[in-house]
């Protein structure tokens, strides 16, 4: 970003603490940055996660253990999203953040429940492997 000239440095060094960089915004950095904002807020990236690909071979294990292993993930996912809702009020964008994770989130649980209770009856879609 110092080499696109949308920073500049300088070195600051605090009583006997080692020097440190600071770095500063340049007009066109600031340019740069309101650019990259409004584009950024205009468009749509869909969400896509590492867990989907569990879910693409989940055929390829009986429903019981499917559905103990997504137990486990409702564990960890019902855990994160009781942490961020026990996150102080923010102001601003960050609250607006906080609040599209926790809707995120919220989403992802009612439609793992969705899941897990479909499991629990012994099927998920047509794909999963029968007892041999």
């Amino acid at each position: 970003m110092e080499g696109r000239g949308w920073v500049t440095a300088s070195e600051h060094r605090e009583g006997n603490r080692p020097p440190r960089k600071v770095y500063h915004l340049t007009p066109s950095g600031e340019a740069e940055f309101q650019r990259l904002l409004r584009e950024n807020l205009a468009n749509f990236a869909s969400a896509r996660s590492a867990a989907d690909i569990g879910l693409a071979f989940l055929g390829a294990l009986e429903a019981s253990e499917a559905r103990e292993l997504l137990l486990r993930r409702r564990e960890a996912l019902a855990s994160e999203l009781d942490s961020i809702r026990a996150a102080p009020r923010h102001g601003s964008g960050v609250q607006l953040l906080i609040d599209h994770q926790i809707n995120y989130l919220d989403s992802e649980l009612r439609w793992l429940d969705g899941t897990i209770a479909t499991l629990g009856k012994g099927t998920a879609g047509s794909r999963h492997k029968e007892k041999r």
